[in-house]
């Protein structure tokens, strides 16, 4: 059951992440992190489909850094963040902050700062 579950919430991520490659200030590689991290425990074959999708291959690049050495390099850190609260700001300019797009804008953008300031830095190259 805990595997249904996992892959289940993987899914989930992935398509966030995939929405992510679109839609600007909503972060990719956060969520494709956790995505992957949900296939590592439920299903290997989706984690290997998933690592060959040619449209994160860039955000990849920095996955394979935080599968080395979890950590994520400094300008992902804020790249990420700052594009999650900037659109949590314009969410809630456009339609207030009792909305259901600013309360889940906030939670994606929560979650996002919560993982991100939980990681090591990686020292670019």
């Amino acid at each position: 059951m805990k595997r249904v579950v996992y892959f289940i919430l993987g899914l989930l991520f992935l398509a966030i992440a995939w929405a992510g490659v679109f839609i600007p200030g909503l972060p990719t590689t956060v969520f494709l992190l956790i995505s992957l991290w949900m296939f590592l425990r439920s299903s290997s074959r989706m984690y290997k489909k998933v690592k060959s999708i040619k449209a994160f291959e860039k955000t990849l690049k920095h996955i394979d850094i935080y599968e080395k050495n979890k950590a994520v390099t400094k300008k992902v850190k804020i790249i990420s963040q700052s594009f999650a609260w900037t659109s949590v700001l314009i969410i809630i300019s456009t339609a207030g902050l009792a909305s259901i797009a600013s309360i889940t804008g906030i939670v994606f953008a929560l979650s996002c700062s919560l993982f991100m300031n939980s990681t090591k830095t990686h020292e670019e190259d």
